[in-house]
């Protein structure tokens, strides 16, 4: 919320801004309506990851062919330098974030796909070899329905005996 900006923490109204002593609620709300909220942390946020990416990175070792995706990287259409910029964001603000090599079924070009923190509801690993790899991960994917409402759904990422699989 913070991050977000005055608007939001206006909008958490009590939760941010308490209701003192035996003030009416127009008085609240005039007193919420005046208060300042200098935002430090979204302008510190922003001040880093335009630090991070005072130049755009280069990818190296790319084979020639791969090249024309980075302009359009994600399902979003978001190019590399975009999508970058969304993950370092992401992981400043809460440490992590969760980041998936896709390819639809029928085939077409691959993409990457950014998962919230909030959204990577659990994960196993395994030593193989020298190496701890994820061996699961669970996402959950928020979609509308045909109501206009939100649903949760579930994509489970396994790696068993060296097989990759995906349920969803």
């Amino acid at each position: 919320d913070v991050i977000l900006g005055q608007k939001q923490i206006h909008e958490m109204t009590t939760q941010y801004l308490p209701k003192y002593g035996n003030i009416t609620d127009e008085d609240y709300f005039s007193y919420l309506s005046r208060a300042a909220f200098y935002n430090m942390t979204g302008r510190t946020l922003d001040g880093m990851v335009g630090t991070v990416f005072m130049k755009d990175p280069k990818v190296k070792g790319l084979d020639d062919r791969y090249v024309p995706f980075l302009s359009n990287i994600s399902k979003k259409g978001s190019s590399f330098l975009t999508f970058s910029k969304q993950v370092c964001q992401e992981v400043l603000k809460v440490g992590r974030v969760g980041v998936l090599l896709d390819m639809s079924v029928s085939g077409g070009n691959p993409y990457l796909v950014s998962y919230l923190a909030e959204n990577i509801v659990d994960w196993s690993t395994a030593v193989i070899g020298d190496r701890e790899v994820l061996t699961k991960v669970i996402l959950r994917e928020i979609t509308y329905n045909n109501e206009g409402d939100f649903d949760a759904q579930y994509r489970v990422l396994l790696l068993e005996g060296g097989v990759y699989k995906q349920l969803v």
